[in-house]
């Protein structure tokens, strides 16, 4: 049973922690008029009505609910395959290929497209790539242009959760953030795609977290940057001095936190078979989805994304595949890097371990973001309560190469629109393709 609670755990001490903590010596009044905590005040609302789903009711049974992100690939008539990528560590990740566009036919006389490699944020996998509708995923449209599609898996979510000497039930395995996913991950899958396919470089195009780890690895191996033809950072993860999320709010409490977590013996953090996921899936009528606390995926809770811009038949997919799961570490260094303030900076270890790690320093030395030389893209969302358009300016004064930097034309537009937003095809996905080197 302790096991079966750790995220609802989680999920409780974020609730407690949110709605006690003083700001300036005041409560935190913005947070309850910013956030939909009106299910806490009408009781009635905190916890759905306990229904029964009749079998016809197909509400709960989208098929690609119970499919993996290779079986929704195949099912929507594109090519797929499976590569396994090996890091330096140990660490074993599943990077999943679509190599060209539905209803074209490989021929050996033609050239396969240019690369690209596609890698997902926080907690989350290569199926949020491929949940939206064929015509507006990107994903998609990209291997219906011609290009190589490579969707990568971090350590640690539910398809890269192997090692070769580590057992993911140990916590040896799960002592990662996203500096091993920057320093190991993302140069091995990125040297391993280009060896399969004789390219030189490719293009990669990043969400949130996967814009970070991507710049930890230019940093950590400089010599990468000559392999990327050009990068697209969509609302990307660095410094987080201003974001505006319900996060911000047990940050300062992230150390007792993560104690906490460990005398509980946490491994995996957020994934789908958790119990809370598995009550709202048998609890949750069609309209209490992502509205009550209850019911809310906790990823888009903790952003408060109201998910306005997405199609309400999405969700149910949506929650079958995020989140994907993720280390603790991970989780705490994003609250690191907002108590940090404007900066980005690895893994805090601690004092004594710090000392240890980083030369003898008390705190973890800035990424320097200048060393990222290859061409990069930024964009961002105007509402995006994450990576807010401040803390997006910031970053693109620090890199060494950006070419521009694009606010998405949409006011409300946020942090989970750049994956399944209704109108992506005109406001982000045409203004990427425009943006991207020809796809032979």
């Amino acid at each position: 049973m302790v096991l079966l609670l750790r995220t609802d755990l989680v999920r409780l001490l974020v609730f407690i922690v949110v709605v006690t903590t003083e700001s300036e010596g005041k409560l935190t009044t913005a947070l309850t008029s910013k956030i939909k905590w009106r299910s806490f005040v009408n009781l009635k609302n905190l916890w759905p009505k306990m229904v029964t789903i009749p079998k016809h009711d197909t509400r709960h049974t989208n098929p690609e609910s119970s499919m993996t992100a290779i079986e929704i690939i195949s099912s929507r008539g594109y090519p797929v395959e499976v590569h396994t990528i090996v890091t330096d560590d140990g660490y074993i990740l599943e990077v999943h290929r679509i190599p060209h566009g539905k209803g074209q036919q490989a021929n050996s006389n033609v050239p396969p497209g240019k690369p690209v490699f596609l890698q997902h944020g926080f907690a989350s996998s290569s199926a949020d790539w491929v949940i939206s509708p064929s015509d507006r995923s990107l994903a998609f449209r990209l291997a219906d242009l011609g290009f190589d599609v490579w969707l990568g898996n971090a350590r640690g979510n539910i398809y890269s959760r192997k090692h070769t000497s580590l057992n993911p039930s140990g916590e040896a395995y799960w002592r990662f953030s996203w500096d091993e996913m920057g320093k190991f991950d993302i140069p091995s899958e990125i040297n391993y795609i280009l060896t399969k396919t004789r390219k030189t470089k490719l293009s990669y195009i990043g969400h949130s977290m996967g814009c970070a780890i991507f710049f930890v690895a230019m940093i950590n191996h400089p010599e990468l940057n000559e392999k990327i033809e050009v990068m697209m950072a969509l609302a990307p993860a660095t410094s987080l001095a201003n974001m505006k999320s319900p996060i911000r709010y047990f940050a300062p409490f992230v150390t007792p936190l993560e104690f906490l977590l460990r005398l509980f013996q946490t491994r995996v953090f957020m994934t789908t078979d958790d119990l809370i996921p598995r009550l709202q899936h048998r609890f949750c009528r069609e309209e209490d989805h992502h509205i009550t606390f209850f019911c809310r995926n906790i990823v888009f809770a903790v952003v408060d994304d109201d998910l306005h811009n997405i199609s309400p038949e999405l969700w149910p997919v949506m929650d079958s595949h995020v989140p994907a799961g993720t280390s603790v570490r991970t989780a705490e260094q994003f609250a690191q890097n907002y108590n940090s303030g404007q900066t980005f900076i690895p893994y805090n270890y601690g004092w004594l371990r710090n000392l240890q790690k980083y030369g003898g320093r008390l705190t973890p030395p800035p990424y320097d973001l200048s060393k990222v030389t290859c061409p990069v893209y930024i964009f961002y969302g105007e509402n995006d309560l994450l990576t807010v358009p401040q803390d997006v300016a910031w970053l693109a004064d620090k890199l060494g190469n950006l070419k521009e930097s694009i606010r998405v034309d949409h006011a409300l537009y946020n942090h989970f629109d750049f994956l399944w937003a209704t109108d992506n095809n005109v406001i982000l996905y045409d203004p990427i393709i425009s943006r991207l080197p020809s796809a032979v």
